[in-house]
């Protein structure tokens, strides 16, 4: 092989690759410093998640807190433990965790929008979405809306669909409304696809805290168990991560055998 074709052969290998891993892009909003405890445990269960099947680059950003209107102080001072701890932990660059409090979320929001502007035809992104919507609402305002057809955003909680704090906030109906209002600037833009999963609170993910003992067989996977045992009341309740293994596995019934044989304990 000459010299040539050996150059075009490493460059077709180089875009082959870059292709593939653009085409796994996500990202992950968690809501968790006001309402349900859940989620300090979901966030770390989800960087679990994403350590075991080795996607630290597919995900792009990771946002936690993303409740507007109130904040309860410890509540938040929790996930940040959670998602700081967790991303140091399992090999998450820290330049993709976003605090969507602090500062009433502008950089978290900038830089999810930035993310929806690189979406496209073979780059798409993939918004899991595990929280009211009215911040993710914010960094599509910012964003380019010719892209927003390139992005898919998934959940599995009608109560996360329809919940508003205050009456101006989006939900998912007046979200998606916008495209078709001709009052809105997203007016006869494609909007982005949506899939309802299956309720992960009826999954393992949200299961008795006795029923994750196995997870003490690791260190890696013994802080995820720490971490929802500090929700309270909420403890063995993970279910946003459900999500997360949706995507990875593509099973959105998961037992906790199947959370087992992920992990390989």
């Amino acid at each position: 092989m000459n010299i040539l074709n050996k150059a075009i052969l490493a460059l077709v290998l180089t875009l082959t690759a870059s292709t593939a891993i653009a085409q796994n892009r996500f990202a992950v909003c968690h809501d968790g410093n006001y309402n349900d405890k859940d989620d300090i445990g979901a966030i770390a269960m989800v960087e679990a998640l994403i350590w075991k099947a080795g996607v630290q680059n597919d995900l792009v950003h990771l946002s936690h807190s993303s409740h507007v209107g109130a904040n309860w102080s410890n509540q938040y001072e929790a996930m940040k433990v959670s998602a700081n701890r967790g991303a140091w932990l399992y090999g998450i660059p820290f330049d993709k965790i976003w605090d969507d409090h602090w500062s009433a979320g502008l950089g978290s929001m900038y830089h999810l929008a930035n993310e929806i502007n690189l979406s496209s035809p073979t780059n798409r992104l993939t918004i899991l979405q595990g929280g009211p919507w009215e911040m993710m609402a914010r960094s599509f305002d910012l964003s380019n809306p010719a892209k927003h057809r390139y992005v898919d955003i998934v959940s599995h909680s009608v109560w996360n669909d329809n919940y508003q704090y205050d009456p101006s906030h989006r939900n998912k109906v007046s979200f998606f409304a916008q495209y078709f209002s001709s009052n809105s600037p997203l007016y006869g833009y494609d909007r982005p696809t949506y899939k309802k999963i299956h309720d992960q609170n009826a999954t393992a993910f949200t299961s008795n805290i006795n029923d994750w003992g196995w997870m003490t067989l690791s260190l890696r996977t013994q802080f995820v168990l720490w971490r929802t045992i500090a929700s309270e009341y909420a403890e063995g309740d993970m279910s946003d991560a459900g999500m997360m293994f949706y995507h990875l596995t593509g099973n959105e019934y998961a037992v906790m055998q199947d959370l087992r044989d992920f992990f390989q304990l």
